[in-house]
């Protein structure tokens, strides 16, 4: 649980977590206390972990309880606006992120109030490295009184061991440290029983909060409980309990059966470092720790592949000098002579850590070449031993590790995965084990990647412990102790969770769920083992406790996560949806709403007129760790999502925040910030009503919300709606957009429909994330004045700059649909180059372009850079480069590919030495420097390309084409430098500062 600085003294904080067979409730309370004698702010914020679902969640103020519950999303959406439309307050909370989330409420606490918050979440502990772990997080945020945390745990086969480990930060791996030690009281209670009491006096949470580095805050860390149970020589245990039965499965007493692993290792430019440095050191320790009857190949991707071969101690390079035919490569790839798997030998061993890390051109992202070659590896092995006997068939596993996007070979992610799941298929399919590692991974892509191929991803941070983290990732693979594992049950049991697993890893465990009114749901399990085919039996017992919530928590889940990567969603989110409606668990397709009760109520609730608190406004986080709190920095625009609410003030705003699930591959991105949720007073008609606050992630469209506000005025320009999408879908969403800007947001400048359309299109229509974008957008345009004004292009010095370069949209797409930005130098002295007034017309010609022509998907910029001399670099003003690439990484609406770089490559590393500083990983790794135009091929048919490179684009006539329009269409460049953005009426913290450029 974690709270940001505040004047309300928190009186006690209780976290009690009670397991019953391995599924975990954890009940937070916290009472809160305003001493001051007007009304103050206070937030409540808890870290959840990864896989938990909150369950209940309740407010109590002076005695009078405002409880939640769960609803569908839309139908949570409905609720809400209607009740603030009635003139009451409400709250919306919806989860959108499966990695770690992150509950935050705000409230005003009146002078002498007390408040108490209750949050109940639950989960299900998994299984790893032989024990369960319940990880809690304990961030009050000051020094309290009454710090309590107590755990039971109830399991209905003996305890082997319960242990605490040293508080944590929950950031990296750490060891034990005696100054760490949380010093917790463990009870046995009986066998199967036992109890954990951590409950540190001031000066104890003091010395924690110091040795954590939380000094000013109080402690702030992770409170870490393990414990197993003993196991059933077979490994199962099923449990009954009124129709519902869960099934426990971890078998202990078999032997490892032998793997060929192939390491698919990315050594692009963006791994340059640090990150290849973390990933040598977890090498060395992962080879030591392959087993002697192992095999592996190590294989490595940038722009092109290569695989160690250990007859010749280097590594074999494949080399894909066009776009090939995935599927049908073998030949091809049988005809290098790629090495051989390794056999693991004290000898092989060394010489593999001594060559692994051996000289590469660290490029570009080939992820599509790495995997195919990955695959093609594993098949060849494999064939190679299925004539001889069972004992030598080799568990095969791909190990892939990248930390970017794809931009050579194939780039579209979801194609990779469609093509490496075809190819990976038969009786001996691989499974693929992904790792993203560091923030630019697209963690989604993996993640989907590896659930259609039979494994799983994981994120590696970047942070000091990434070879730890990595080095803990492959102990959880490491022993494969069965393969194709089948549950089979009677026919009477119904609504059984998964009952097929490919592998099963020592120290982990299997948990099937389903009804049953019989005795003796299981008939047997079926899987295959280093000695063949084996079958398992397993007794039955009787749970002391209900198992029905871990049945609807386990199946719900699994619903979910097979709705991932689904064909047809729809029946199974309706599955996932019925059950989550009836358990109350907030997921990614319910939310958690309240609603003020109205004066009339049965129950003795004030008026919502006279009330004088604020109402509160709880909402999910985005968050980088299990333990890290959302901050300020750069997330990305593609699935930026904010939690909305609505409320009721006369007092301080509500503050609500927004949160990114995943990187997407555009070249800008949005912050994850604050947001007060309210409109502006002035927007509103003079009412004896309370002034409502408005969540910003809503559409107030309704008649109710309309005649709420009074009328606005029309847009200063329009230009229509863009013919590409014009569809009625995206005409509401238009609508919703600019009706969230008139009536919520009243620093914001008025928009056409040709804008809203243009924010939508270039987020993928979400429009949380077009909300984001244009308030950085527009933000950015108002600090920035020497870009964004004096747009006249028939007075100096931009008028000569029209001759200078030539920056023009190719009237040509290419194959794939993908728009064409050229940009070329026509007179090459540099004494006539400005440098601000080339960026201020390069964003003339976008700006005019993409709000009059037909939108692409997304846009390859290639840069002619024949010409560019160091006289030219010396006139990059860093402090003019910096508040420009800033406005083009967050706030810019257009989606860009690839920027390719011609005919000077020898001003390669100068360039990249002027950018690097100011631009993210992910962006170095979408510039590509080429002397030869046959490069630039592979991704633009010649046809696309002016004449000069031997295309059909006759430049010159374009570039007098493009002058002429930019002449014409003064007008529109004034009426657009009038949308800045009036700070005296943001309701919110600002996005982003005149500080972000200094």
């Amino acid at each position: 649980m974690e709270s940001t600085e505040m004047s309300p003294k928190i009186n006690s904080m209780h976290i009690e977590t009670t397991i019953n067979n391995r599924f975990a409730k954890t009940l937070i309370t916290s009472k809160v206390k305003n001493t001051k004698n007007k009304a103050e702010e206070t937030t409540f914020s808890v870290i959840l972990p990864e896989n938990a679902f909150i369950s209940e969640f309740e407010m109590e103020i002076d005695g009078k309880i405002y409880k939640a519950y769960v609803k569908e999303k839309e139908e949570a959406k409905t609720i809400y606006t209607q009740a603030v439309s009635s003139g009451f307050g409400a709250a919306h909370v919806e989860l959108n992120a499966r990695d770690s989330k992150k509950f935050t409420v705000s409230v005003n606490i009146e002078p002498s109030s007390e408040t108490i918050f209750r949050l109940t979440y639950e989960e299900l502990l998994q299984r790893q490295n032989g024990q369960y772990e319940l990880i809690i997080n304990v961030h009050p945020g000051q020094i309290l009184d009454d710090l309590r945390l107590e755990v039971k745990i109830n399991e209905t086969r003996p305890l082997t061991f319960v242990k605490t480990l040293s508080l944590r930060t929950g950031n990296e791996i750490s060891e034990d440290k005696p100054e760490l030690d949380p010093c917790a009281q463990t009870e046995i209670l009986n066998p199967n029983s036992a109890k954990v009491k951590f409950n540190p006096d001031k000066e104890q949470q003091k010395k924690y909060a110091e040795a954590l580095g939380s000094k000013d805050k109080g402690l702030a860390g992770q409170f870490v409980v393990q414990y197993d149970v003993e196991r059933d020589p077979k490994g199962g245990e099923v449990l009954l309990r009124d129709g519902y039965f869960v099934h426990f499965f971890a078998p202990s007493d078999l032997k490892t059966l032998p793997k060929h692993v192939v390491f698919v290792l990315d050594h692009s430019g963006s791994m340059m470092g640090r990150k290849i440095e973390q990933l040598m050191q977890a090498m060395d320790k992962i080879l030591s720790d392959l087993n002697p009857e192992d095999l592996f190949h190590i294989v490595r991707f940038s722009d092109n592949v290569s695989v160690w071969n250990l007859a010749k101690n280097k590594f074999d390079e494949v080399y894909f000098t066009q776009q090939p035919d995935y599927e049908n490569l073998d030949s091809f790839l049988t005809k290098l002579e790629l090495g051989e798997a390794t056999p693991v030998t004290e000898d092989n061993i060394k010489k593999a850590k001594k060559i692994k890390g051996d000289n590469v051109n660290m490029g570009s992202t080939n992820i599509s070449g790495g995997l195919v070659v990955g695959l093609f590896l594993v098949r060849r092995t494999l064939e190679k031993f299925y004539e001889k006997n069972f004992a030598t068939k080799y568990q095969p596993m791909i190990i892939f590790l990248t930390d970017g996007l794809p931009n050579v070979g194939i780039s579209h992610p979801d194609q990779i995965t469609k093509i490496v799941t075809k190819i990976n298929q038969g009786t001996n399919r691989a499974a693929i084990y992904s790792l993203s590692f560091g923030e630019d991974a697209d963690k989604n892509f993996l993640k989907k990647l590896s659930a259609q191929n039979l494994g799983f991803s994981r994120h590696i941070y970047e942070a000091a412990d990434a070879s730890l983290q990595l080095q803990s990732f492959y102990r959880t693979v490491s022993s494969p102790l069965l393969r194709d594992v089948r549950f089979k049950y009677v026919d009477e049991v119904s609504d059984v969770t998964r009952i097929d697993f490919p592998i099963f890893f020592l120290g982990s465990e299997f948990i099937v769920a389903g009804r049953c009114w019989g005795t003796r749901p299981l008939r047997h399990i079926e899987a295959f083992c280093l000695n063949g085919c084996v079958e398992f039996e397993t007794q039955n017992a009787e749970s002391d406790t209900s198992l029905e919530r871990l049945w609807a928590y386990l199946t719900v889940k699994q619903l979910l996560d097979e709705r991932e990567t689904a064909e047809n969603r729809n029946e199974l989110t309706k599955k996932a949806l019925n059950l989550a409606l009836k358990y109350s668990f907030v997921t990614s397709i319910t939310s958690l709403v309240v609603v003020k009760p109205q004066q009339n109520d049965s129950t003795d609730y004030e008026s919502a007129a006279t009330t004088r608190q604020n109402f509160y406004a709880p909402n999910y986080q985005h968050c980088s760790a299990p333990s890290r709190a959302c901050n300020n920095s750069f997330a990305s625009p593609a699935m930026g999502m904010t939690f909305g609410a609505m409320a009721q003030s006369y007092s301080s705003p509500i503050k609500l925040s927004s949160y990114s699930t995943s990187r997407s591959d555009r070249l800008y991105s949005a912050s994850c910030f604050q947001y007060a949720a309210f409109g502006s007073p002035n927007t509103f008609q003079t009412t004896n009503k309370p002034l409502f606050n408005f969540g910003i992630n809503e559409a107030f469209s309704g008649s109710n919300n309309k005649n709420t506000f009074q009328t606005m005025n029309k847009p200063l320009f329009n230009f229509g709606i863009n013919e590409a999408f014009s569809d009625s879908n995206n005409k509401e969403k238009i609508e919703i957009l600019i009706n969230w800007i008139n009536t919520t947001q009243p620093h914001l400048p008025q928009i056409n429909d040709s804008q809203a359309n243009l924010f939508l299109h270039c987020c993928d229509f979400n429009e949380e994330t077009a909300k984001n974008v244009i308030d950085s957008c527009f933000t950015i345009r108002t600090l920035c004045p020497e870009f964004f004004t004096g747009r006249d292009v028939s007075k100096s010095p931009l008028k000569e700059s029209l001759d200078v370069a030539l920056i023009t949209f190719l009237p040509e797409k290419t194959p794939h649909g993908e728009g064409i930005i050229f940009v070329k130098l026509l007179d090459q002295n540099p004494d006539n180059f400005d440098f601000v007034a080339i960026l201020k017309y390069f964003d003339m010609v976008c700006s005019l372009y993409l709000n009059k022509e037909k939108l692409a998907q997304e846009y390859l910029v290639i840069l002619d850079l024949d010409g560019l001399t160091k006289n030219h670099l010396n006139k990059f003003e860093t402090s003019v480069l910096k508040k420009f690439l800033c406005y083009v990484q967050q706030a810019i609406p257009l989606k860009v590919k690839g920027i390719y770089c011609l005919n000077n490559k020898s001003f390669c590393d100068d360039i990249m030495a002027l950018i690097k500083p100011f631009i993210r990983t992910e962006i170095v790794s979408k510039v590509y420097f080429h002397n030869d135009i046959n490069d630039l091929l592979i991704n633009v048919p010649m046809k696309c390309l002016p004449e000069e490179y031997g295309g059909s684009v006759k430049c010159k006539l374009l570039h007098e084409k493009n002058k002429k329009q930019l002449y014409e269409n003064i007008l529109f460049f004034k009426e657009e430098e009038k949308q800045v953005v009036d700070e005296s009426k943001r309701v919110a913290p600002q996005k982003v500062t005149k500080y972000d450029f200094n």
